[in-house]
């Protein structure tokens, strides 16, 4: 047994490790117009949690809305995540260090009236050198009335935003399978036109081998060409690919939060 897990055993994660809050965009809410929840996860340092797709080990996290009733939850929105070296032969992780924010969009039926309590379930793994269920509930209310957004958080909600990948959602990419390697062409998209080189984050687990490098060859009409390779696992060409791409510069440093695609094998 390693001294690190040793000392796990000995002195257990905190409790604390993992804090929540919530806010909304906007104090209160309109009947049919969206209203804007961030879901905010602080950690202790060395503490990291997961994208939707933890990568080679984790859980991702999710969350389970309570809502009154006649309204509707948006899909939860991820920012674009860190890869967390595992170790030589244990592959990378898809995660978060410090504090996330992932935002929701939740919708009040046309004849909502009223105070309205909302909570948030989340499901949470926290990892160290050990991991930890790190669940966590929030709730807030909402009162009827105009629903124009609260000039204290505007800036908030824009820094926010901007950390959130763009999606191109229509299934535009063929993907083809050989050899163990994935081939694709993405299109050009204005998130990657500076862009020298790119990283790439599977949208599913196990579709993928982490452990190899992929290759990201520009063309001269701003698409790019993908050679990546499939999983261990991987006999036959999957029906859909969702991937993340986030555009480098040469020197490796991020520009902007990418660009979600789907490719499709179908």
């Amino acid at each position: 047994m390693s001294f690190l897990a040793l000392l796990a055993l000995i002195a257990p994660p905190s409790a604390d490790s993992v804090s929540s809050s919530a806010l909304t965009e906007s104090l209160t809410y309109k009947p049919g117009k969206p209203v804007t929840v961030a879901l905010k996860l602080e950690l202790e340092p060395e503490w990291h949690v997961y994208w939707r797709n933890p990568g080679d080990s984790g859980v991702g996290t999710a969350v389970e809305w309570t809502l009154p009733k006649g309204w509707k939850a948006g899909p939860l929105r991820y920012p674009t995540p860190e890869k967390i070296n595992l170790g030589a032969g244990y592959g990378f992780s898809f995660g978060y260090e410090h504090e996330v924010v992932f935002l929701a969009d939740l919708t009040p039926p046309a004849g909502a009236t009223g105070n309205v309590k909302i909570t948030a379930d989340m499901s949470v793994l926290a990892c160290r050198t050990d991991c930890m269920p790190a669940d966590q509930t929030v709730t807030f209310t909402l009162t009827s009335g105009d629903g124009v957004q609260a000039d204290a958080t505007a800036p908030l909600f824009v820094s926010w935003r901007s950390k959130i990948p763009a999606q191109v959602p229509a299934k535009t990419i063929k993907l083809t399978w050989a050899s163990g390697l994935y081939n694709f062409k993405i299109p050009a998209n204005p998130a990657l036109k500076a862009a020298t080189k790119l990283d790439f984050f599977p949208g599913e687990s196990s579709l993928t081998n982490s452990e190899k490098p992929i290759q990201a060859v520009k063309q001269a009409d701003g698409s790019w060409k993908l050679t990546v390779p499939a999983g261990r696992t991987v006999k036959t060409l999957p029906k859909e690919l969702p991937f993340l791409v986030v555009p480098l510069d040469a020197k490796g440093q991020m520009l902007n939060a990418g660009v979600e695609f789907v490719a499709s094998g179908a």
